[in-house]
């Protein structure tokens, strides 16, 4: 059947009834499509402005939102110098000494680890391991070695015939006042000039404090000995005899109040007795704390290990 001319393409063959259909439709779809868009209305303004509220410790100042530090009295954001006071309140736990060890906690607050099975001296005194060898420095070490296999820290100081006190040392954990407590298991010779034992070092000066027990072929004896530096002794503070059995093992404890420096003594680790004490600056002004001793003798070596070590934040006997 002939179609009608405007269904011809020139020159081509009549234009397939299929194709008549697929433009009729294409033209109805962009038809409806004007018509749509022709009814979307055009978006219209709020019929009131937005407001905005804030909370505190949020502040609201136009359209701008902050917000305050935080203060003793109210809230807000924590600043970095804030996050460092924070994070400085509790020391430093570090790591045990080995796998297997406890975490243990004092009344003063302190944290400890404990090797299994430990956490009691001497008739009941709290043991508290010393910190890592690592944490101590050592001052006029020359030929002393010192190790720690599990908990305990042990020195080993060659003979002399001259004065040489070698000492582990290292910064106090709180400002003052502070006190350190140790157990100290020496092993000595009743020979002369030589001990072990405690001591506040100043730095600057170089002086020391020496809390020891001092062996002599008399006996043995408690002493607190003011020293000019690592090498000369200037004059004791304190001198007492004690029996041969204290030098198997002794608990001393030293303090610092700030302007008092003490000296006290116990034989259980929990009763203790002042034997000395002397005003910060009289001689030192102390901003370390250390163990070890001397041994100025050309006889056997000194041997002594740190069973207990405490640092607390206080100063009272």
């Amino acid at each position: 059947m002939a179609q009608p001319p405007f269904y011809r393409k020139p020159g081509s063959a009549p234009i397939h009834p299929a194709e008549v259909n697929a433009y009729s439709v294409l033209a109805r779809d962009k038809a409806t499509t004007r018509q749509v868009v022709q009814q979307v209305p055009a978006p219209s303004a709020p019929s009131q402005p937005l407001t905005y509220t804030a909370k505190a410790p949020i502040i609201l100042t136009g359209t701008m939102f902050s917000i305050p530090l935080a203060s003793a009295t109210g809230d807000g954001y924590l600043s970095a110098a804030d996050w460092s006071t924070f994070n400085a309140k509790e020391p430093a736990l570090g790591n045990p000494p080995v796998d297997g060890y406890l975490l243990s906690s004092l009344a003063s607050g302190m944290r400890s680890w404990v090797a299994p099975g430990s956490g009691s001296g001497l008739f009941g005194a709290s043991i508290v391991n010393p910190p890592a060898l690592a944490s101590f420095t050592w001052l006029n070490q020359g030929a002393a070695t010192a190790q720690q296999n599990g908990a305990p820290i042990s020195i080993s100081l060659p003979n002399a015939v001259a004065l040489n006190w070698r000492i582990l040392y290292k910064s106090p954990i709180y400002a003052t006042p502070y006190t350190v407590i140790a157990f100290i298991k020496p092993l000595q010779n009743e020979l002369n000039s030589q001990a072990t034992g405690l001591y506040f070092y100043d730095s600057g000066s170089g002086k020391l404090m020496a809390f020891e027990c001092l062996s002599q072929t008399t006996g043995y004896r408690l002493r607190v000995e003011r020293l000019t530096d690592v090498n000369t002794s200037a004059s004791t503070l304190y001198t007492g005899n004690i029996a041969s059995t204290f030098s198997s093992g002794f608990w001393i404890k030293i303090r610092n109040n700030g302007t008092t420096l003490y000296y006290d003594v116990s034989m259980d680790g929990a009763n203790w007795r002042n034997l000395a004490s002397e005003n910060v600056g009289t001689f030192l002004t102390p901003d370390k704390v250390g163990f070890g001793g001397i041994n100025a003798n050309s006889g056997d070596i000194v041997d002594l290990s740190l069973i207990s070590w405490n640092e607390l934040n206080v100063a009272t006997l």
